[in-house]
């Protein structure tokens, strides 16, 4: 996050006094816009901080300045104090109150593996992780510590409720669900095409207040979806369908969101849901690295075919696999 400067990285920050920064910390931690990495530090009568997305929070002063990272104790020292005898995964993510491993093979020991990740990480639940199935994406999870894989995960103020059994989350989105927050406004209207448990409606919903019609397959996203939607108090900005995306009222939208890896298929349908004078998609696809520019000349062909002029930016979400990217591509038809 920001530019290295030496040992230390520019970067947004929360300028409080002194006496109100464990509540102002607190805060920003429950909201999930404090950022860990990098150290609180102190600046005269007032302490900074470090943001991971800019903040409009009332009292709340915004800075930019220059912070060290920390330096945490190691949670990969502490697992191999407990099993000494165990490789120990290196890689975790943390969705509320659970952690899911990626694991090798089921093995005799593993349940201890999951009691000590548990232990040390301070989760309820551990789960091991063997990637993705169908068309929803179901994950392939088993359990090897707890029993509830229910739960609430806060990211950018945002509450997420969700089965991680059972819905697919994905940490290395979180930029990208940020961004999002801030790319609409009031006066649009927005269709979210694969809305999931409502991973880029909330934010558009809560911070940028369009009009959003979200669609979404799959039964169970679309309970947590609607759940989702009272619990962040947007119901008069979010209207819910439960079913194929295809099936979107065309000649709405000022803005559609594609956030499906997949998404060629049902290109030509966004643009189809976009009002005549045109707008903006959010158009999600995994891609090597080499064939960025042929997914842009494919796009700018569907476009021309529409009726359309087209502008487009490529953004990385994040690395999907060796020389495969999952970007999303902003398309600005007109």
């Amino acid at each position: 996050m920001g530019e290295c400067m030496g040992k230390r990285y520019q970067m947004l920050a929360a300028r409080v006094p002194r006496q109100k920064a464990e509540a102002v910390r607190s805060l920003l931690q429950r909201r999930g816009v404090a950022d860990n990495r990098y150290k609180i530090t102190p600046h005269g009568e007032f302490v900074d901080i470090p943001l991971e997305a800019p903040l409009k929070e009332p009292g709340v002063r915004v800075v930019r300045g220059q912070y060290p990272l920390r330096r945490p104790a190691d949670p990969l020292e502490r697992l191999k104090e407990l099993l000494p005898e165990r490789p120990i995964p290196r890689h975790w993510q943390r969705i509320g109150n659970v952690i899911v491993l990626k694991l090798l093979p089921a093995s005799d020991d593993e349940k201890a593996l999951g009691k000590a990740y548990a232990h040390v990480l301070g989760a309820k639940t551990v789960l091991a992780y063997d990637g993705v199935r169908g068309v929803c994406r179901e994950p392939r999870v088993r359990l090897i510590y707890g029993d509830e894989t229910e739960t609430v995960h806060v990211e950018n103020g945002i509450k997420y409720k969700m089965d991680v059994a059972r819905i697919m989350w994905c940490g290395g989105n979180k930029h990208e669900r940020m961004r999002m927050a801030h790319v609409s406004n009031p006066a649009e209207t927005v269709v979210d095409m694969f809305a999931g448990i409502g991973y880029f409606t909330l934010p558009m919903a809560v911070y940028s207040q369009p009009q959003i019609y979200a669609f979404e397959l799959n039964p169970v996203a679309h309970h947590y979806l609607q759940e989702n939607i009272r619990t962040n108090h947007v119901e008069d900005r979010v209207v819910v369908e439960l079913g194929d995306c295809r099936n979107a009222p065309e000649g709405i939208a000022d803005r559609v969101v594609m956030g499906y890896l997949d998404s060629i298929p049902f290109l030509e349908k966004g643009m189809r849901v976009l009002k005549d004078l045109g707008g903006v998609i959010h158009f999600h696809q995994v891609v090597p690295n080499e064939r960025v520019g042929d997914i842009e000349t494919n796009i700018r062909c569907l476009a021309r075919d529409r009726g359309f002029n087209s502008a487009i930016n490529h953004r990385r979400v994040k690395s999907y696999a060796p020389c495969i990217t999952h970007w999303v591509f902003d398309i600005a038809l007109s």
